[in-house]
C-alpha cells in the first residue's frame, strides 16, 4: 500500500523524526513543522466531499475529516472520517466517526481507502500521542491479526499480507499448486494448506494480482508462510472501503 503522497524531500526527513502535536480530541494539527491540513489535502482522492448543509434551525449534515496518523516513509495515513447531523430544532447534535487507513495503489496510483477499528486507533494515540506512526502501525497490525515484529518481517500486496509461518502448519493440504485469495490474488506454490479456521498457508509462495493492479510478490527465503486477507471494520456509507 503506497500511497499517492509527492512531498519534498525536505518536508519528508521533517516529518520522519518529527513530533505529533495534538488537538483536545486527539486529532493531529502538524508534525513538527508541517500542518495536518497540508498532508491532508494530498489524501483528498481517498476521501468523501467535505460538506455543510444546515438549515436556520441548526438542522443538517455536515462531514468532515481530521488526521490521527501519519506515515511518510510508506506514505499512507489514518484519517477519522466524522459525520455530524441534526434533524430536530431542539434535537441534539450527533456524531457518527470512522477511522480509515488511506493511500494509492503503487502501480495504477489509484486511492484507496480501508476502515479499520476505532478502538484500535484511540488505544494507540492514548499510548503514545507524540507519534504520527503508532496509530497507522496499530492499524497496519490489526487489519492482519499480526504482531509487530511479525509486520515487520512481512511483505504486502494491496490487502493481502504474506507472513513467516514457523513449522508446518496443521489443516488439509489443498490439491493443487493455486489457489485464489481475495478473489484478485492468486498464491502459486508448491504446497498449500487449508486450516480449519480457513486460514491459508503456502510453502514459497509466489503471489500474482490477476488483475495487474500490483506487482508480484515472491518470497526470497525458502519456508512456510501465512497467506492474510485484511479484515474490515463495519463503517458508516462514505468510510466504506475503496480500492484494493
Amino acid at each position: 500500500m503506497n500511497m499517492l503522497l509527492n512531498i519534498n524531500s525536505s518536508m519528508t526527513e521533517v516529518l520522519s523524526s518529527a513530533y505529533a502535536l495534538r488537538g483536545n480530541f486527539g486529532e493531529i494539527k502538524a508534525i513538527g513543522q508541517v500542518s495536518a491540513q497540508a498532508i491532508l489535502t494530498k489524501f483528498e482522492p481517498c476521501l468523501p466531499s467535505k460538506f455543510t448543509e444546515f438549515d436556520k434551525a441548526g438542522r443538517g449534515d455536515a462531514l468532515r475529516w481530521d488526521l490521527y496518523g501519519y506515515c511518510d516513509l510508506e506514505e499512507v495515513a489514518v484519517i477519522q472520517v466524522r459525520h455530524t447531523f441534526k434533524r430536530y430544532r431542539r434535537g441534539y447534535t450527533n456524531q457518527h466517526k470512522d477511522y480509515v487507513l488511506c493511500g494509492s495503489n503503487e502501480v495504477t496510483k489509484a486511492p484507496f481507502r480501508h476502515p479499520v477499528a476505532s478502538a484500535v486507533v484511540r488505544a494507540a494515540v492514548n499510548k503514545a500521542p507524540e507519534s504520527p506512526t503508532a496509530s497507522v502501525r496499530a492499524a497496519q497490525r490489526w487489519l492482519w491479526q499480526v504482531t509487530d515484529q511479525q509486520l515487520s518481517q512481512s511483505v504486502r500486496q494491496g490487502d493481502v499480507l504474506v507472513v513467516p509461518h514457523k513449522g508446518k502448519p496443521g489443516g488439509v493440504r489443498f490439491d493443487g499448486q493455486t489457489y485464489l485469495i481475495g478473489e484478485s490474488h492468486e498464491i502459486h506454490a508448491e504446497q498449500i494448506i487449508i486450516a480449519a479456521d480457513l486460514r491459508v498457508f503456502a510453502w514459497s509462495p509466489l503471489l500474482i494480482h490477476k488483475k495487474g493492479q500490483h506487482a508480484p510478490v515472491k518470497m526470497d527465503k525458502e519456508g512456510w508462510y501465512a497467506v492474510r486477507l485484511a479484515q474490515t471494520a463495519v463503517s458508516w456509507d462514505w468510510s466504506q472501503r475503496l480500492g484494493d
